[in-house]
């Protein structure tokens, strides 16, 4: 959970705090962890009321900044790093499932944050951060196996569905002064490529690209286009709460009479309290089959 906001009876004071599902009969369930900020007091009615800013528990690691330069080095495990970072700066408990070996060097500049920098690394490994309930981060790789499936008994009627294909470059050229490299997207399992845009180009040019170590200019215009490839089919769903389905969580969508299926990553929640628990939810996957 990244943000929200949250009314509370009487006065709040800033910090982490878990929120509960209660229910007569049953055990209390955690829904999620935050960092509680006070915004605005107003008495009524012979007491105090807050409204409050939440925030996630990885806002403090937003917060701090890098010095100039600070880089982390080739050959270092990334996932250690990672969590060396975030144990510097938030107060939740960090822990890491694994360990990935970094394949290049990553220089970070003055005003990047320390989370701007663990995102940087973990999205070249196809890593991520994700939250528990309980604020715990776990620093682990992209789930790729569902451990949920979302059916017709779990997904309300109402299903959104996009894939976000206009002007996506399909064509990337670089120039670095003396010598020009292409790349092209002629995948046929890509929305994006020329025979699926019907032969449309749709062209990215740059010069004097900034080439990591050991990168040659066919590298980069490669990497450069599959960043542009990289375009996701999302699914905008609402349903019920279930606990332990978290950002990042690996889910199996079947819903035939949607003409639905699919294995998808939950990339974006929305979770509104009231007497009971709605969750608005984007799901998605790249459109090309790759996992996100």
């Amino acid at each position: 959970m990244d943000s929200g906001s949250i009314e509370v009876e009487g006065t709040i004071e800033e910090g982490y705090y878990q929120i509960d599902k209660l229910e007569t009969g049953h055990p209390v369930e955690p829904i999620a962890t935050l960092l509680i900020v006070p915004d605005v007091d107003e008495f009524s009615h012979g007491q105090w009321d807050a409204a409050t800013i939440a925030k996630s528990v990885l806002t403090p690691a937003a917060d701090r900044k890098f010095d100039n330069g600070a880089c982390v080095h080739k050959g270092q495990d990334g996932a250690s790093w990672i969590a060396e970072k975030l144990r510097e700066t938030v107060k939740a408990p960090v822990v890491v499932d694994g360990s990935f070996t970094l394949d290049r060097h990553y220089v970070f500049n003055l005003g990047e944050t320390y989370l701007d920098g663990c995102w940087k690394v973990l999205s070249a490994a196809g890593w991520c951060l994700q939250i528990s309930e309980r604020g715990v981060v776990r620093v682990m790789p992209v789930p790729s196996t569902p451990s949920v499936v979302y059916d017709s008994s779990a997904v309300r009627d109402q299903i959104g569905h996009s894939i976000p294909i206009d002007d996506v470059y399909n064509v990337v050229r670089v120039w670095d002064g003396e010598n020009v490299a292409e790349a092209i997207n002629d995948d046929p399992d890509s929305p994006t490529s020329i025979r699926n845009r019907n032969g449309r180009r749709i062209e990215y040019t740059e010069e004097s690209p900034a080439l990591v170590d050991g990168e040659t200019l066919d590298d980069y215009a490669n990497r450069k286009l599959d960043e542009f490839s990289a375009i996701y089919e999302t699914y905008e769903i609402e349903r019920d709460w279930i606990a332990g389905t978290l950002p990042y969580t690996c889910a199996r969508v079947y819903l035939p009479e949607a003409q639905t299926q699919c294995v998808c990553s939950v990339m974006r929640q929305e979770i509104e309290c009231k007497t009971g628990i709605s969750v608005r939810e984007t799901v998605g996957r790249r459109a090309d089959g790759k996992r996100v």
